[in-house]
């Protein structure tokens, strides 16, 4: 998993919580990095897992909760630091539907070794779209909460149905997003 995930999680925290709070996760003795991430780093995903529990711990939110307001965060500073990757979109369903094409090609040429999550997208007309999200991590909530960034990020209002699949529910999701004019 990408640094900039890590990083991103610990200024959120910061933010939103605390300086201490954000020692406190990093603090934590499970943590296999020891609590040390770097942006450019690259990252087993379990760290972000026992920290965001951890989190969910501290603060009384449960993770379910925790997770998509971080990928909301995340999607925004991702956009801070690489702007390009929502060049010629100016909408929510063209930017997800690019995702494949666009957003993660230009994060395999930045990052060669990066295990990306997979999206199928197929749009049914310019309001509606099902993207199928596969990965090897269990993000289902994490991309919930980035599309909710992206969604902000275009000022567009939209509503979405995620149906998890029955053997791997965290691992494999479909999202019916439909946006409103």
């Amino acid at each position: 998993m990408l640094g900039v995930v890590y990083t991103s999680f610990i200024e959120m925290v910061e933010e939103k919580f605390s300086p201490e709070v954000a020692d406190q996760l990093l603090e934590n003795p499970q943590l296999q990095y020891g609590g040390i991430y770097t942006a450019v780093g690259s990252y087993e995903h379990h760290d972000i897992i026992r920290m965001a529990v951890h989190l969910s711990e501290i603060s009384g939110i449960p993770a379910d909760d925790l997770v998509p307001v971080f990928g909301e965060y995340l999607f925004h500073q991702l956009v801070e630091r690489y702007p390009q990757m929502v060049d010629g979109c100016d909408n929510l369903l063209d930017f997800l539907q690019g995702i494949e094409t666009s957003v993660h090609t230009q994060v395999r040429a930045l990052y060669p070794s990066a295990q990306l999550p997979r999206f199928e997208c197929i749009r049914e007309d310019s309001n509606h779209l099902t993207m199928h999200y596969e990965s090897k991590r269990p993000f289902v909530n994490l991309a919930r909460g980035l599309i909710q960034g992206a969604a902000n990020y275009f000022g567009q209002d939209y509503q979405v149905e995620v149906i998890r699949s029955r053997e791997t529910a965290d691992n494999k999701a479909s999202f019916y997003i439909t946006t409103t004019i």
